[in-house]
Formats: C-alpha cells, sequence, structure tokens
C-alpha cells in the first residue's frame, strides 16, 4: 500500500470516529475484498473504499475486486482524499 492511501484511509478512520461511528481498517484483509474500512454507527454499518491522491486531477483507477459481477460498487460509501502538498481537501 502506498503512503498517500495509507494517509487517505487514516484520515477516512479519523473522520467515521468525528461522526461517532466506529471505524476498522480492513484494508490489508483477505476476506474484506473491494473496500478498505468497515464503519460502524448506531443506525447502519458502512463499507467505505478509500480513494486517495496526491494530483490535482483525477483519481486512482478502480480495480476488478471492487465491483460485483454485474458492476455494482461493492462498498456503500466512497471517500475521495487528496493532499495537493500543502493544500488538504477532502471529498465525502
Amino acid at each position: 500500500m502506498s503512503r498517500i492511501s495509507r494517509r487517505g484511509i487514516n484520515y477516512v478512520i479519523k473522520y467515521e470516529k468525528e461522526k461517532g461511528r466506529e471505524p476498522i481498517d480492513v484494508s490489508k484483509s483477505d476476506s474484506h475484498i473491494g473496500f478498505d474500512v468497515i464503519s460502524t454507527g448506531e443506525k447502519e454499518a458502512r463499507t467505505i473504499e478509500v480513494k486517495a491522491t496526491e494530483s490535482e486531477t483525477g483519481i486512482p483507477d478502480a480495480f476488478s475486486t471492487e465491483f460485483t459481477r454485474d458492476m455494482k460498487f461493492v462498498a456503500s460509501h466512497l471517500y475521495i482524499w487528496s493532499d495537493f502538498s500543502t493544500k488538504k481537501q477532502s471529498f465525502v
């Protein structure tokens, strides 16, 4: 996993905790393919795919494991985190 991907996942975990949910990093787990974080709250459990980039344009490509056979996104939520050197932005 790249340094920027790790930073993006760490940001999402922090964000989810701030919103009162309990996130778990499953990005290295073989049993949770297609998303990076499982976050539970009072009303729902979220499966979150994190895309992180240092580029000012575009996001990293999706992997085939992030889609079902009928081309639906596996995760229930997609978080895009970007770090443009000194400018930090996130889109949830």
